[in-house]
């Protein structure tokens, strides 16, 4: 399973080289950390002192470092750590492949498991009354972890699946050609209307997914694509 996803993580760890030389309102690119394997970062994310957490997929690890600071585990985890996220109160959840979503107290402490299942644990994302989603990008779902600690499948369109086809550009996705099989539902965020997006990226487009006023799914549309650009 590590070696299928050298490539997602090596693309990951192109994408944050980029990400990480171009400095917030600034003109010039500045690097603010370089990392070395195994420390190949998949996803990042920064609490309000401006500390990052990144997670480490080859590693098994998630770190983090403060401006100016140096670099140090915030948790190791049984298997391979891709989205991190931190709620309001600074916790940090993490996905983790084929296990499912381990916490990790604003407090400090070890990282422990919130909720099981086997899937492709991928990106995350809170909506506004706390509940935390995730997406399952082998399964082509985005699952809710809700703040009473139940976790479900929130949508489970067909808009959200892989395909084992080739995408808009002619080419069939780098998971299915490593035999892993496809890659849907992928990074995911809510827009100031509290709908998601979510990128599929074996299809090349970004679906929409409305939030119901009882916090369940609507009715998913394609946003935008598909196209050779996504």
């Amino acid at each position: 399973m590590i070696r299928g996803f050298r490539f997602g993580a090596l693309v990951a760890a192109g994408v944050f080289a980029f990400l990480s030389t171009t400095a917030l309102a600034s003109d010039s690119p500045v690097r603010v950390l370089t990392t070395a394997f195994p420390n190949l970062p998949e996803s990042i994310a920064i609490d309000r002192t401006g500390t990052t957490y990144l997670s480490f997929p080859f590693a098994g690890e998630v770190a983090k470092f403060a401006p100016g600071g140096s670099l140090s585990t915030v948790a190791t985890v049984p298997g391979i750590p891709l989205g991190v996220r931190l709620d309001a109160e600074g916790n940090v959840f993490i996905a983790v492949v084929g296990s499912g979503i381990w916490k990790v107290p604003a407090s400090g402490g070890s990282a422990f498991q919130v909720a099981s299942g086997v899937g492709l644990w991928n990106a995350m994302a809170f909506d506004h009354r706390g509940n935390l989603y995730v997406s399952d990008s082998a399964g082509g779902a985005i699952w809710r972890l809700a703040k009473n600690g139940d976790f479900t499948m929130w949508s489970g369109s067909s808009l959200l699946k892989g395909t084992t086809a080739p995408g808009p550009c002619g080419i069939v996705g780098p998971t299915v050609t490593a035999g892993l099989g496809p890659f849907g539902a992928n990074g995911i965020a809510f827009n100031r209307h509290g709908d998601m997006l979510v990128a599929n990226s074996d299809i090349g487009d970004i679906v929409r997914v409305p939030m119901n006023p009882d916090g369940s799914a609507g009715t998913a549309s394609v946003f935008s694509g598909p196209d050779c650009n996504l």
